[in-house]
């Protein structure tokens, strides 16, 4: 179900992450994106990025970044990016592919796995509640450097 991403894969995973942030309604820039995601793979101590797999087609892809956490004693990581083309939404992909992600993550020493969800995004939060990520009363707050 998850094929890592190598470096020869850049070029096809920025075409898709592209379409992916427009979707969302993202700011897309190709070049700083393209070498964040040749950084991911080229560096396994920042995390994994997977391309998602059903039958022999891809589907999307996922990404896990990690940090290390004082809270939690240890690595920490997020679910960056988890981007599936709209042929393959509703059937049960996304699911798997988080309980992937997850066993992935516990074998790499994870010790609290993070995601964020825009607000509206219904069918997400689903999912993701399903998969046993909760809310709680913290915002996650953030500042371009």
């Amino acid at each position: 179900m998850l094929r890592r991403a190598a470096a020869a894969d850049v070029a096809r995973l920025t075409e898709w992450m592209r379409d992916d942030y427009a979707e969302a309604g993202y700011a897309f820039d190709a070049a700083r994106h393209g070498e964040a995601i040749r950084a991911l793979v080229a560096d396994a101590s920042l995390g994994r990025l997977w391309w998602i797999e059903d039958a022999g087609e891809t589907a999307g892809y996922v990404a896990l970044c990690f940090g290390w956490s004082l809270e939690y004693q240890g690595r920490d990581a997020f679910v960056d990016d988890l981007y599936l083309r709209p042929a393959f939404r509703r059937r049960g992909l996304g699911e798997r592919a988080l309980a992937a992600v997850e066993a992935e993550a516990r074998a790499l020493g994870v010790r609290r796995l993070h995601l964020e969800v825009e607000r509206d995004n219904d069918a997400g939060r689903a999912l993701y509640a399903r998969r046993g990520f909760l809310g709680n009363d913290r915002l996650l707050l953030s500042k371009p450097l």
